[in-house]
Order: structure tokens, then sequence, then C-alpha cells
């Protein structure tokens, strides 16, 4: 089971970015509405980048998203994906209806590029998902790409040098561009789809300030706070609607720190009257920043997820100090 490292649908994530539930001038849904409520549309001839993931503990990332667009110049090398660590280049794919797919590599001062053809008309999602492959102990680096689960191609060279992703960007298209459900892994992200439930209420604990009603991606004002250490939330969430087979439950917070307050934040499940600790805080800092906790497997049953565990859990968040 791969480790997530980054999961957004989020415009809160990709700043410069804006919430689309319809393309354009047309009644084209750019998103799948069943599984989460926008697209995150680029503004024309603008790239967004995400934020800080952590790097994966293994030989391998994998990211993957749904993208379409109402237009394609076709006479431009369009972006619509890429990979850095920090501002460094890593993998980048372009489109372009005359040539398909450009996949482009770097790595350790090497760059190279390759054309995969395949159709990829207006007003139709696809999903694409990049295989990294940084093994700095055989000295291969290596740029795989699949759409729609198609193998489309691959670049790959000796190098020493190897660095891994840890940010991503997406858009830089001429007419904009709409993307979901993107997921950064450190294994197989093909056939991957992303479920989003969100707080619709306060649970058990209720100690932070601040109304879960008046969160909002696109208000960066809204939130909630505390000043104290040793505070819990827990929210209930949105009915989960998604296939039965449940690879992962990712819990994501966004959080700064103010001054004088707590420096750390910890993620928490509580089941069944008991509560269930991700036992490494997260570091706060006076800049925003993204928190992840990948729960793999329901920790109350040592088992897979099921729905009807996500109904029965309330997903919080507690504020801690490290001294």
């Amino acid at each position: 089971m791969a480790n997530i490292l980054f999961a957004s649908n989020s415009i809160s994530h990709f700043p410069g970015t804006e919430i689309k539930t319809i393309a354009g001038n047309n009644s084209w849904e750019p998103f799948d509405s069943s599984r989460v409520p926008y697209a995150i549309y680029t503004v024309p001839n603008t790239e967004a980048t995400s934020p800080e993931f952590t790097e994966s503990t293994t030989t391998e990332t994998w990211a993957h998203c749904r993208f379409g667009v109402t237009f394609w110049d076709f006479n431009t090398s369009e972006q619509i994906f890429a990979l850095y660590n920090d501002t460094t280049l890593i993998a980048q794919i372009f489109y372009r209806p005359s040539n398909g797919y450009e996949i482009k590599h770097e790595m350790d001062g090497q760059s190279q590029s390759i054309f995969s053809f395949m159709p990829l008309q207006y007003e139709l999602l696809r999903s694409m998902d990049i295989r990294v492959i940084h093994d700095s102990g055989n000295s291969r680096s290596e740029l795989e790409l699949y759409v729609n689960e198609i193998f489309m191609g691959k670049v790959d060279f000796i190098a020493s040098n190897i660095i891994k992703p840890n940010r991503l960007r997406i858009g830089n298209h001429k007419d904009g561009a709409y993307f979901s459900e993107i997921i950064v892994a450190d294994g197989d992200t093909r056939n991957a789809r992303l479920d989003l439930v969100v707080p619709v209420a306060e649970g058990h604990y209720k100690d932070w300030n601040g109304s879960l009603g008046a969160l909002s991606d696109d208000d960066p004002t809204t939130g909630m706070t505390t000043t104290l250490a040793d505070q819990k939330q827990s929210t209930i969430m949105t009915a989960y609607g998604g296939a039965s087979n449940i690879s992962n439950v990712v819990q994501v917070t966004t959080s700064v720190r103010g001054i004088n307050s707590p420096d750390q934040l910890e993620h928490f499940l509580r089941m069944g009257a008991v509560d269930y600790t991700n036992p490494v805080p997260f570091d706060l800092t006076f800049s925003k920043e993204f928190q992840v906790t990948d729960w793999q497997i329901n920790p109350a049953t040592s088992q897979p997820w099921t729905a009807a565990d996500i109904a029965a859990t309330e997903f919080g968040f507690g504020s801690k100090n490290s001294t």
C-alpha cells in the first residue's frame, strides 16, 4: 500500500487558482461531482505551485491528477503538470496537438524529452499518472507517463546526484486548465481516485474558537484558532459515498502559528470514545504550512477501512507545545 504524501482538491493549496464548477461558457463539468466539489482552475498563462510535501522514502514518487481543457493551441506545447525539488525541475509534461504529449526529465544536469501521441480532445477529463524513479543506490533516474492508465513513454539515464520531488506545479496553459483529485504518493497511483469529505459539525471535543460552518477554501481569513496548548477539536465529516475498496484515509490540515501560541499540531481520530493520535506531531511556524497524516489502516481494528468506519470516525486536531 502506497503512502500518501500529498492529497488535494483545494484552491487553498494552490494560490492564484479559482473554483470552477463549469468550464468557460459551456455546461461541461470539468470534475467528478460525485467525488469532489469543484475543479481547481489555473488562470490563463499562469502556473500554480503546491505546498512543500514530504519526500518519498522509497525509490519512487508517483503523482496523479484528473485534468481537462476547453482549448489547445495547435502550434504551442503547453504545460500540464511538473514536479520540482524546491525550484529545481525534475519532471515536466506538456501537450501539443501536432505532437502529442512531451515527457521531459531533468536530473543531475541532464535533460531529455520524448513525444508520445494520443489525441486529447477538448472538454474531456483524463487521468494522468507520473512515475519518477530516483534510485540513488543504482544511479538510476527515470520518468514515466501514463494517461488513462495507458503507458505513454519514458525517459531514463544514469545519474549520480539524484534528488526527489517535494513540490508540484499545475497549469501554465493559454486558455486555463482544470485539475482535480491531485495525489502524490511513494507508490503506484494508477486507478487512484480521491473522494473528499469535509467537516460539517463539531464532534466530542470543542476547545478551539471559530465556526466550522464558516470555513471556506477561497477565503483565507476563515479558520479555527487557539492560543493554548493541549486543546482538542474534533469534527464530524460529510458522508462518504465512494468506492468500497478504500486504500488510504488521509487527514489534511493547513496551519499557521500565531504569536505566543503553541508550536505544534497533532492529528487524531476518535472512534468508540477512544482517541488514536498520530505519534509524531507537526512543528508549526509563522508561515502557513500543510500537514498530512496517512491513516493507511483503521487504527481501531488494524484492518482496511470501510465506509462504515469513516462514518463512525471523528477527525480531530490538537495544539501542543514542544517543551
